[in-house]
């Protein structure tokens, strides 16, 4: 004869194991954090040293000003992707290379393949920064933009490729 664990006690064991495996989680969580607010702290107090010295130095020069007033300038937030100015040359070369239309996304490909530290976890972030500089560069007269499906109205439907090519004009003035 078989015995049956009864649906209460399974229904116990359950909760029990899907709040473990959440409190596990969540420590997981609270390490990561700990680190990180560890390592902002350490950050914080280098900057706070500096912070004293500059205003040590102010005291020091011949005209007196009180360094509480300057205002903070925040910095930005996210750092820069790509190095700078290095997208569009970049872009130019490969569409020079290639000699014929490529799609945003091969563009997109052929920039990471060109920078290999690029961290691909922010792919939408910087897919968005190469298709602003095509269009930059699109608008200088530099490049050229096709799509076969454009509305009647002329606008981009928002779905489809864009594809984009070294404008017929730039090509005869660079003879690469």
């Amino acid at each position: 004869m078989s015995w049956r664990t009864p649906s209460s006690l399974k229904w116990l064991i359950s909760k029990r194991s899907r709040i473990s495996g959440a409190l596990l989680k969540i420590e997981a969580e609270r390490i990561k954090l700990r680190d990180r607010l560890h390592a902002l702290d350490l950050r914080a107090e280098v900057l706070h040293a500096h912070l004293s010295a500059l205003d040590q130095t102010f005291g020091l020069h011949e005209i007196s000003m009180d360094p509480k007033i300057v205002r903070p300038i925040r910095p930005h937030a996210r750092r820069r992707l790509l190095p700078y100015g290095q997208t569009g040359r970049v872009i130019l070369q490969e569409l020079r290379s290639d000699g014929g239309w490529l799609s945003t996304t091969e563009v997109v490909v052929r920039v990471f393949n060109h920078f290999p530290n690029i961290d691909t976890s922010d792919y939408d972030v910087t897919r968005l920064c190469i298709r602003k500089r095509l269009g930059k560069l699109s608008r200088n007269g530099l490049v050229e933009r096709h799509n076969a499906s454009v509305s009647a109205s002329g606008t981009h439907d928002g779905k489809s490729e864009m594809y984009w090519r070294l404008a017929v004009m730039h090509e005869a003035h660079n003879p690469d």
